[in-house]
């Protein structure tokens, strides 16, 4: 016997109600949202690359901090054979070996007799070429080989040699039109740009040297100059080395010499009558001695201030210090050969040393001295011992 049909339908397999004339109701729990078994991998795959990118930035940059360190440390180093470095240009052991051949070819074919510059008078000298060439590069001023060659041509004819003359004198040091060019090229790009810049509107040789004074000035006050090694002379004038020795005529003609003052502080002071700055600064200088000197009483006078005039006349120096009323000794620089100037290595003037009684170098003023950095050097030279 078949069973009685149920009056329930079959269970359709999802929670759906059917009621007659209505739309069928769901009536099943809300479904969670359940990820795609494929995007699980996926995405863990895609978080760890990521990760993994992250990661390689982090190292690259690393490299790269450590890599720029390194290179600033390895640039900030000189080369080997460097002697120094202005503003960031380094001069080598071979510049001045060039500089002194260069030299004394020139010396020994027009002036007839070789002259050898120190190897650190020839290092301070392209220093300082080597500021002022800087300087006249920033300014556009430029030079080239066709320049240079007949610029050579007119020194050598002017001094009654032939360009076969020079060829023979170079070859004699080993050297090449192309070596005398190279170190030429500087002198005729800083005297173009003296002549168009810094000394423009000059109407005298006085007012000129002034100008061109005050210019190095400002460029040793501005430039970095860095010196690795002195090439030679243990007593260059540094600070804490001895004072180079020497002997120079007042305007009276009464030798003075350096190492006689032994025992007593000395201030040395480079200035010329044309030297603005120097007029300024002279009426400084002669209170400051006045002052030491009282102080000292009867035991002497308390500093001794030598006064070196680069320049070459005795009789204007001798004028200038009546006009001045200077009471301490001003001394011709041999007569214009300017020998002490370059055994100090000066170049701008005024320049002043100061230096104790055992003889050491314990300051160096490039420029003029105001009355409180006067008496405060005055001072530490007084003081050492």
């Amino acid at each position: 016997m078949k069973n009685a049909p149920s009056n329930q339908s079959a269970d359709p397999g999802f929670g759906v109600e059917i009621r007659r004339g209505q739309r069928a109701v769901d009536s099943s729990p809300a479904p969670v949202a359940v990820p795609h078994p494929s995007t699980v991998p996926r995405a863990a795959r895609a978080g760890a690359r990521q990760n993994r990118v992250l990661a390689g930035l982090l190292v690259a940059a690393s490299g790269i901090v450590v890599a720029l360190f390194a290179f600033s440390w390895v640039s900030a180093q000189p080369p080997a054979d460097a002697l120094a470095r202005v503003n960031g240009e380094v001069i080598t052991n071979a510049q001045v070996d060039r500089e002194i051949l260069v030299n004394r070819a020139l010396t020994a074919l027009l002036n007839d007799k070789e002259e050898t510059p120190s190897r650190n008078s020839a290092l301070e000298s392209l220093i300082d070429v080597r500021m002022r060439a800087q300087d006249a590069t920033r300014a556009g001023i430029t030079v080239s080989d066709a320049d240079v060659a007949p610029f050579v041509e007119t020194l050598v004819t002017r001094n009654g040699k032939t360009p076969a003359n020079l060829d023979v004198a170079l070859k004699g040091y080993g050297l090449t039109r192309a070596d005398l060019y190279a170190e030429q090229r500087d002198v005729l790009l800083v005297n173009r740009y003296i002549g168009l810049n810094v000394a423009a509107g000059a109407t005298n040789q006085a007012a000129r040297d002034s100008k061109i004074n005050d210019w190095v000035t400002q460029l040793q006050r501005t430039s970095k100059v860095e010196r690795f090694s002195v090439p030679d002379e243990p007593t260059a004038p540094r600070v804490g080395a001895l004072a180079p020795d020497f002997t120079l005529p007042d305007v009276a003609g009464k030798a003075v010499t350096l190492s006689a003052l032994r025992g007593q502080p000395v201030l040395i002071n480079f200035w010329a009558t044309w030297c603005e700055p120097c007029r300024i600064e002279m009426p400084t200088l002669q209170a400051g001695y006045a002052r030491a000197k009282a102080a000292a009483g009867g035991a002497g006078t308390g500093v001794t201030v030598l006064g070196i005039a680069v320049e070459s006349d005795p009789a204007i120096i001798g004028s200038f210090q009546k006009e001045y009323s200077i009471s301490f000794p001003l001394l011709p620089d041999n007569l214009g050969s300017s020998s002490v100037k370059n055994l100090y290595r000066v170049v701008p003037i005024p320049t002043s040393f100061f230096i104790d009684r055992q003889g050491v170098i314990r300051h160096i003023q490039v420029g003029t001295l105001d009355e409180a950095t006067l008496a405060a050097k005055l001072g530490v030279i007084q003081s050492a011992h």
